[in-house]
């Protein structure tokens, strides 16, 4: 009878001891659960903040643009040719611009889930002309502003 009961207790002990092991073991996987969403919604939010700085960067930059380019053009209303070339580098910074903001709203449905990619091609050497067209009147800022 001694016998049944310690090994009666010797069970018991090893099932407590088991209890305790398992319950240490979810509460760890539930802190590393814990920790992992937290640093994950800390990088989200490092990214959605880095993002949001640079796009309203990039958004100022076509708008400054259509500013100056629209400033210049009325300053040289008497000149055809020159009020012109200010027309279709304000059209190309408003183009530029509507990409930009149509890419956040792609950002936004694409978190959403309500978005489909599309592959589309384009014609390189207008994208490059665009470029330059933006940087053209950075490089005319930057001399006028001297």
């Amino acid at each position: 009878m001694l016998l049944s009961l310690y090994h009666e207790m010797t069970v018991f002990c090893v099932l407590i001891t088991s209890m305790i092991w398992i319950s240490a073991i979810v509460t760890k996987r539930s802190a590393d659960r814990s920790y992992f969403a937290l640093n994950t919604a800390e990088h989200a939010n490092r990214a959605k903040t880095a993002f949001l700085n640079n796009m309203s960067h990039d958004i100022r930059t076509p708008m400054n643009a259509i500013i100056g380019f629209t400033a210049l053009a009325a300053a040289h209303v008497n000149q055809p040719d020159q009020v012109q070339e200010y027309l279709n580098k304000i059209s190309t910074s408003g183009q530029h611009l509507l990409s930009l903001i149509n890419d956040v709203l792609d950002m936004s449905r694409i978190e959403s889930g309500r978005v489909k990619i599309e592959e589309k091609e384009v014609h390189l050497p207008d994208v490059m002309r665009d470029l330059r067209a933006m940087r053209s009147f950075r490089s005319f800022r930057a001399s006028a502003s001297s």
